[in-house]
This record gives structure tokens, C-alpha cells and sequence, in this order.
């Protein structure tokens, strides 16, 4: 019989931890059923050895790793998870992956793996391309209801954003230390902020430090393009506050990350993948953004049923954390899609593979 191999061929924003965290994930979830091979034709060795990817795993290209295996392995090719936006590029992208997934499906007995994504906000021509797709995928999960379409007739089911069974966030503990830990993007890629973003924001932040009685505050960002707007917000906080601010001046390494974010009391952010590892760690969050345009993130946050942790930056009041807000709320609420997303993916692997 032959053994299942899972290759990945990966382009991603490699310079950033979310990314890095949710494709590591990946790796080790699909570890379980069989072997992993990954094409370092377009992705930097540097990343694939990050993500948990072996030098004797990696091959030249995306053919050369097929060809040797195609007589003596199962083979499955795995779509890099993550966020997509739609838009014509996209749409394009979309239906040439969709021919190139039913020549490969068709024709060479090739299988798909797509979990760990989301298009919440896309285009219907992204949405009916992609739901067409599912019934060549062997798996197609989305991580957010949003992304589930009740109109079109698909395969796509739900999958748990794949952070959730991170083997790097899962029953770690920190000894808490008294910090706010802030994380912000200045740009949300769905549509642009009602103007005067930086300064609501400036005014939750300030009014919820002031409020919290912390110590101190940690700045830092997640990807370099963050850099000037995080920089801004430690400044502003040092003129209008008396916390002592400490602005991390390089991304982090990623294990520093999980450390900085574990520790903290509370973590203030916008993006997606600051705010899931403080919330797997038991951490208390504050997701706070301008909801009408970043859809990416309350979708995701109101599917896991955590809509107490999304505020509003323009709307009016104090910046609180509901009663909800608390470790073992948080931890539970992790676990249950920690057991969903192993469950689903292990009767998939299993049943259908």
C-alpha cells in the first residue's frame, strides 16, 4: 500500500510570525498521517527549516519532488492557509488554480489538502470558483463562517484557524508579569480605516492603560511594514502616559513572540495572529479595529464565539475587559477548537484519504 506523502509549495509573506506559525502548524498536523516534502524553488530555506521542514525534505521544485515520488507514494499537494481578499487578480489566480487542480486531480490521480483559510470578504466570483474547487480537494476547510457559503452548492466545511493546534501555543504557561503587550497594523488590506484611525485608537489605548494600573507597556510588531505605525504608538504613549514604554525596535524572533505575548497581563492588537496566541495561552485580549472594514478578524473572533473581545475604535466608552475575558474562559474556549479542528482533520485524513 502506498504511503501517504504531503508536499508543500509555498508562497506566503514570509517575514511574517502569523504566517510562519499557521504553515509550522500545518507541518505538524500533516506529520501525523504521513510524510512531508516541500519545494524550495520559491521559498526560502531559511522559512522551510522554520516551519519544521527537514534539509533531506526539501526539493528542488515542485516537479522534480512528484516525479520521483509518483510511483511509490499517495500523493496530496497542500494550499498554503491564510487570508484571501478576492479582487480580480485573485479571481484569476482562482480559476487557474482551479484548472490546474482538475487536470492534476483528473489526469494524474493527484490529491488536495486546503484548510487553514478564509476569503469572508472576497468577491462572489472568488466565493463560486472556490466552492466549485472544493469538489476536486480531497479537504477544504475555511476558518470562519463568513467564508461559508449558503447559496452555492460546495464541499467547504469549517476547520478551526490551524493556530489552534499549534504544538508551539498548546499548554504553554508563562508566569504572568504585570505589561500590556500592543501589536497593531496601521493598513487593513480589506478596505480602508474611517479616517482618524490613530487617534481613537490612541484615546482606547491610553484610557484603558490609565485605567489598568500596569506597570509597564511592550511595543512590537509582527511584520517590518508595521514598524513606523507601532513606533508611533509607543512615542504617543510615552507623551501621554507615565508608563515606562519599551518599544521592541525589531521583529521578534518567534519564540520571543509567544514568550512576550504569554507573559503579558492583557494584549491590545489588530492582527489576527497576535491576538489567537494570547487567546490559546489563556491570555486576556482586546481586539480593537475599525469593525466595518476588518471583517478578517470579528469574523473569526465571532465564529470561536470570543465576540467579547472585539471593541470598536470609534465607538464611545471605556476600553474594559468582559467578564469573560479571563485564562480559563479563553482556555476553554481553545480547547474546544483544538478538539473540533483534530477530530475533523483526523476523519478526513482517515476516511477519505
Amino acid at each position: 500500500m502506498k504511503k501517504k506523502l504531503f508536499i508543500f509549495n509555498i508562497a506566503t509573506a514570509y517575514d511574517n510570525q502569523g504566517d510562519l506559525l499557521i504553515n509550522r502548524a500545518l507541518v505538524q498536523n500533516l506529520r501525523k498521517f504521513g510524510t512531508v516534502r516541500a519545494s524550495s524553488q520559491y521559498t526560502p530555506e531559511w522559512f522551510l527549516a522554520a516551519i519544521g521542514i527537514k534539509k533531506e525534505e526539501i526539493g528542488a521544485s515542485l516537479f522534480s519532488i512528484i516525479k520521483s515520488n509518483f510511483f511509490r507514494n499517495k500523493i496530496y499537494l497542500v494550499s498554503v492557509p491564510g487570508h484571501n481578499f478576492g479582487g480580480t487578480k485573485n479571481n484569476i489566480a482562482s480559476a487557474a488554480g482551479l484548472l490546474k487542480i482538475i487536470v492534476a486531480r483528473l489526469l494524474f490521480g493527484i490529491k488536495f489538502i486546503k484548510i487553514g483559510t478564509s476569503f469572508g470578504s472576497a468577491s462572489k466570483t472568488f466565493r463560486a470558483l472556490e466552492a466549485y474547487k472544493s469538489f476536486f480537494c480531497t479537504i477544504y476547510g475555511v476558518r470562519d463562517t463568513a467564508s461559508l457559503s449558503d447559496s452555492l452548492p460546495s464541499r467547504i466545511t469549517y476547520y478551526p484557524d490551524l493556530a489552534f493546534t499549534a504544538a508551539d501555543l498548546n499548554h504553554r504557561t508563562f508566569a504572568t508579569e504585570n505589561y500590556i503587550y500592543i501589536s497593531f497594523r496601521e493598513k487593513i488590506p480589506e478596505r480602508a480605516t474611517r479616517n482618524g484611525f490613530l487617534n481613537h485608537l490612541m484615546a482606547q489605548i491610553t484610557q484603558h492603560i490609565i485605567s489598568a494600573n500596569y506597570e509597564r507597556a511592550v511595543v512590537a510588531f509582527q511584520v517590518p511594514v508595521d514598524k513606523a505605525f507601532c513606533r508611533q504608538i509607543a512615542e504617543k504613549l510615552k507623551t501621554e502616559t507615565n508608563l515606562e514604554i519599551e518599544f521592541k525596535s525589531t521583529v521578534l524572533s518567534f519564540e520571543d513572540s509567544i514568550a512576550a505575548i504569554g507573559k503579558a497581563r492583557c494584549v491590545l492588537s489588530n492582527r489576527l495572529h497576535v491576538l489567537l496566541p494570547s487567546l490559546i495561552m489563556g491570555v486576556p485580549l482586546l481586539a480593537i479595529t475599525d469593525t466595518q472594514a476588518h471583517t478578517k478578524v470579528t469574523s473569526l473572533l465571532t465564529t470561536i464565539d470570543a465576540t467579547f473581545t472585539i471593541f470598536d475604535v470609534f465607538e464611545e466608552g471605556p476600553l474594559q475587559l468582559d467578564p469573560r475575558n479571563t485564562k480559563n474562559h479563553l482556555l476553554e474556549i481553545a480547547s474546544k477548537q483544538r478538539r473540533i479542528a483534530q477530530q475533523k482533520l483526523e476523519e478526513a485524513l482517515k476516511n477519505r484519504l
